[in-house]
């Protein structure tokens, strides 16, 4: 019997992200990278475990060819795939991010990627797209705050070519944090929640999100660890961080287990149409 993935779906709406994530950037100065990744140890470490699932996937689908990025942010992770892209869209519900964006692009390698890539700002529920009009499609921890995921990858398989792939990085579900925190936010009012937690409400875990993948048509459904970990004790000091990197190189390459699903903080999905 095939078991349905359990979704939250009263997410804030998307007027309410875009403000949100605005005036993030405007209070921080722009620099969101160093802000969601770099600004202490246990966040680094899950960039570059981010980073090398990332790139471990991308060895099964380069070249890439006309891409589309959604909730790209600030070009966090376009480097990884820019130099193997023919075209790059760019998309984000944040004008202040595709800022950023097209600050980053610009700077890199003399600006070689400029005349290549397009910048859209807007809800992705509601963009219209050309069908069969991209190779690789990917999304990097974005897909959480759609609140009609079904229809995001319907969408997506719509938009892309035959055999093009797509490629989702998403939060789990199922990690021990998320549960311990949706535990306490459930004895609070629900009016009080913030936006930045009401967002992380709509979280599928990695087999529900499996089952979407083919239910919309796609094959070859794989998914991965992308980040092991913890916010809490003992995991975040050493030599608790030093074990979560060691398991996260191992399993990288490897699909996902639910022995250690409590670890996994986030994870890749991918599936070719």
């Amino acid at each position: 019997m095939k078991t349905e993935p359990r979704v939250m779906v009263k997410l804030p709406a998307s007027q309410d992200i875009m403000n949100y994530y605005d005036e993030t950037m405007r209070n921080i100065k722009g620099e969101y990278i160093f802000y969601r990744w770099g600004n202490t140890e246990v966040k680094e470490r899950h960039y570059r475990q981010t980073e090398l699932a990332l790139k471990n996937a991308l060895e099964l689908i380069k070249p890439c060819g006309h891409v589309l990025e959604i909730g790209c942010g600030p070009a966090v992770w376009t480097h990884l795939f820019a130099g193997s892209a023919e075209r790059l869209v760019l998309l984000d519900i944040s004008e202040e991010m595709l800022k950023k964006a097209r600050e980053r692009v610009s700077s890199w390698s003399n600006g070689i990627y400029v005349d290549k890539t397009e910048y859209r700002c807007g809800d992705f529920l509601s963009l219209e797209l050309d069908e069969a009009e991209f190779d690789f499609i990917v999304s990097v921890r974005a897909f959480e705050y759609m609140s009609d995921k079904r229809k995001a990858i319907r969408k997506c398989y719509s938009a892309l070519k035959e055999k093009g792939r797509l490629l989702i990085v998403t939060k789990n579900r199922g990690w021990l944090d998320h549960i311990l925190a949706m535990k306490a936010d459930n004895n609070g009012p629900k009016e009080n929640i913030p936006i930045e937690m009401a967002i992380q409400m709509g979280l599928v875990d990695w087999k529900g999100l499996m089952i979407m993948f083919r239910e919309a048509g796609f094959r070859n459904v794989c998914t991965f660890p992308a980040v092991l970990g913890s916010y809490h004790r003992p995991l975040i000091w050493n030599p608790g961080l030093l074990l979560c990197d060691i398991l996260h190189k191992y399993l990288s390459k490897r699909t996902i287990s639910r022995m250690y699903n409590p670890l996994i903080e986030s994870y890749l999905t991918i599936g070719e149409k």
